[in-house]
């Protein structure tokens, strides 16, 4: 059961990520969260990436860990880095440790 505080965090918490929202609220598991915010329509629209957000992530993604690079996306959730570095990938784009780039 949700209480309407729980409710009004997800609402709140539309941008954040499911990592942030797990902190926001301990008592709900990972996929309650997604579940529930799916039902209530409070899911993030998908938003076109910046160029910043772009680079950041063709620097360091297979480089560092995924959790620092959410620190310097923290408006992206796992899985959209993980499908953003493949999309670059196929592409034909060069990423973290396979960056041929020397900035």
């Amino acid at each position: 059961m949700w209480t309407d505080e729980e409710i009004a965090v997800l609402l709140q918490g539309r941008y954040k990520s499911i990592r942030e929202l797990e902190k926001l609220l301990p008592l709900k598991t990972r996929s309650a969260i997604i579940s529930k915010r799916s039902r209530l329509k409070a899911a993030p629209s998908k938003k076109t990436w910046t160029d910043k957000e772009i680079s950041i992530l063709t620097k360091l993604y297979g480089v560092v860990e995924i959790e620092e690079i959410l620190e310097k996306i923290p408006d992206r959730t796992e899985t959209a880095i993980r499908s953003k570095a493949a999309i670059l990938r196929k592409s034909g784009r060069s990423i973290g440790r396979y960056n041929n780039d020397k900035q």
